[in-house]
């Protein structure tokens, strides 16, 4: 589903000017979203374990993790894009094997390029 369009004179790299993404991840059951969301946001470290062509990796992405918050059964989480990222679903991995929730569905809601004036919506960079 489209939430807009605009017009370009040529057609940009929006992999190469996209420094984050917002994601909301829906949980199942019971859970205390905001202690999690508070937890993981002052934890030093974000060490998430996964598996990648075969071989079991594990990596710190506590400088990916922009942010979160709680909302209802979700945690919207802002993820940095770029040559190294944190794939929600990754996030959401980890969530559901260290709070024991089950995820229902994982949606991206935004997305932000890097400004002087620091994240902003990619959209804001076409509106006239």
């Amino acid at each position: 589903m489209a939430v807009a369009a605009y017009h370009t004179d040529k057609n940009p790299n929006l992999a190469a000017i996209i420094a984050a993404g917002e994601y909301r991840i829906a949980f199942e059951g019971e859970g205390d979203l905001a202690g999690i969301c508070t937890e993981l946001s002052e934890a030093e470290s974000l060490e998430i374990h996964y598996v990648q062509k075969g071989k079991a990796q594990s990596k710190d992405y506590k400088a990916e993790l922009l942010s979160l918050r709680a909302e209802g059964d979700s945690i919207v989480a802002l993820l940095r894009h770029g040559q190294i990222n944190l794939r929600a679903d990754r996030l959401s991995g980890y969530i559901e094997e260290k709070y024991h929730l089950s995820t229902a569905s994982i949606l991206r809601i935004g997305q932000y390029t890097q400004t002087e004036q620091g994240l902003i919506p990619l959209e804001k960079m076409f509106e006239a």
